[in-house]
Order: structure tokens, then C-alpha cells, then sequence
């Protein structure tokens, strides 16, 4: 065939793997605000709109298939929270947090939170059972959970650390980017310039490293994403308000 075609194809089917993504976010919406099919709309309509993840997605590369694994493990951890464990949601858990550690480092977080929802659903929607049994099945559906993970990713890890002397291999992909200075993990996580960095790479990090969020051009990012963190607050707040306001009685109408 056309020595191009196998290239065009992976292309492809890095844009379907990043729809799959798309539609993990309206899952993720629709799980945790089930009354509000509007927010899942406008979930599903933003995110594939930023900068990084159009561009990502059209590259080869396994950034957006991070973004999709990642995403669903959110979206099987909020589902086996909200609505409580069955066997076929522990399934797609144990499925999508394998799939989170398996495809790369960024996901074992994710895979993590999958592992912890999986022995809490049990705690928190096993209310009537006897304290004994809901400690077991948290222990079991947690080590079911644990035991996909580490099945599936468990080898790959360890390969990177016969080869690269970690398990992440970072040190060696700092080294071939020519980031050789490490900073302490709590350093890095308490840098505002860390974390802004990270914003600003949401709105024109190239497949190549290229920063064109930078300068005045990052403004417009840095006040979107402002203006969503201040309507964070503000639902947080309200939401607050309302759990601790008692519900208003309705009058009762005149007998007959």
C-alpha cells in the first residue's frame, strides 16, 4: 500500500481514541450531576476545544490515549461511589485502572483512586450489613481492583526499572529532553510556577515542545481558567449552604 496509509490510519485512530475521551467526560458529568444534562454538554463541548488536546490528538503519540484511560478510570471510580459496587461496575473499574497504570506513568494516580473507591463503595452502601462483612468485601473488591492493576502494569514497571534504574524512567526521559536538574517531588508540588505552567501548556503546548502560551498570550487562558475555579467556589459555596439550610415546609392546603 501507500507507504503513508499505515501513518494516516494510526492518526485516525488516535482522534477516534480521543472522541472515546470526549465521551468519558459526558459519562464523568452525567454520573456525578445526573439532573443537570446540560452540564454534560457543556463538559463534552469545552474540553475537546482547548488548544493541546486538538493538536494532541492528531498526533501519534499516547498523550490522548493517557487523557481517555485516565478519564474513565474517573468516571468507573465516581460511578462505583455514587451508584454502589455490582459485579459488573467492579469489572469496568478493575478494567479502567488497569488501563490508567498500563498506559503510562500519569495514570497510576488515577489507578489508585480506582483501588481506594473500590474498598470504600462497600463501607459507604453496604449500610445494614454487619460491620465484619462490609470490611471483607472492602478488602476483596480493593484487591480485585489492586490485583488487575498490578497483572496488567505490574511488568511494565519493573522493566523500567532493570532498564533505567526507576520505575517511571524518569531519570532517563529528563535526560533525553535535557531536563537533568531534579527538584525535591514537595518542591515541585508547591510551586505556583509548576502549576501554572501546567495551565498555560492547556492552551499551546505543541507535540514538539513548542510553548506558544507564553507572554500576553497566555492571559487569555489564565483568566478563563480563573473564572471556572471562581464558579468552583461559588457551587461549592452554595452547595454548602443549602446542606446546612433545613428545607422550608410547603403549606398545607385548607381540608374539605
Amino acid at each position: 500500500g501507500h507507504p503513508m496509509a499505515g501513518f494516516a490510519a494510526a492518526r485516525l485512530l488516535t482522534v477516534l481514541v480521543a472522541a472515546a475521551g470526549v465521551a468519558a467526560v459526558a459519562a464523568l458529568a452525567l454520573i456525578l450531576c445526573p439532573d443537570r444534562p446540560r452540564l454534560a454538554l457543556a463538559a463534552t463541548v469545552a474540553a475537546p476545544l482547548l488548544p493541546s488536546f486538538v493538536h494532541l490528538s492528531g498526533l501519534v503519540h499516547n498523550d490522548v490515549l493517557g487523557f481517555t484511560t485516565a478519564t474513565a478510570a474517573m468516571a468507573a471510580t465516581a460511578l462505583v461511589l455514587v451508584r454502589g459496587p455490582s459485579a459488573g461496575r467492579l469489572a469496568v473499574l478493575a478494567a479502567a485502572a488497569a488501563a490508567a497504570a498500563l498506559t503510562r506513568a500519569s495514570g497510576l494516580p488515577f489507578a489508585a483512586l480506582a483501588v481506594l473507591a473500590a474498598g470504600l463503595a462497600p463501607l459507604l452502601h453496604g449500610r445494614g450489613r454487619p460491620a465484619l462483612a462490609r470490611a471483607r468485601a472492602a478488602a476483596a473488591q480493593a484487591g480485585l481492583a489492586t490485583g488487575a492493576t498490578l497483572g496488567a502494569a505490574g511488568w511494565f514497571y519493573l522493566r523500567n526499572r532493570a532498564l533505567y534504574g526507576d520505575l517511571g524512567g524518569t531519570a532517563e526521559n529528563l535526560r533525553l529532553f535535557g531536563f537533568d536538574q531534579r527538584r525535591p517531588l514537595l518542591d515541585v508540588l508547591g510551586s505556583g510556577g509548576f502549576w501554572s505552567g501546567v495551565h498555560d501548556q492547556l492552551w499551546g503546548r505543541m507535540g514538539g515542545g513548542q510553548f506558544l502560551a507564553t507572554g500576553p498570550l497566555a492571559l487569555p487562558g489564565r483568566l478563563l481558567g480563573a473564572a471556572v475555579v471562581a464558579g468552583l467556589l461559588l457551587a461549592g459555596v452554595r452547595a454548602a449552604h443549602a446542606a446546612s439550610t433545613p428545607p422550608t415546609p410547603r403549606p398545607m392546603g385548607p381540608r374539605t
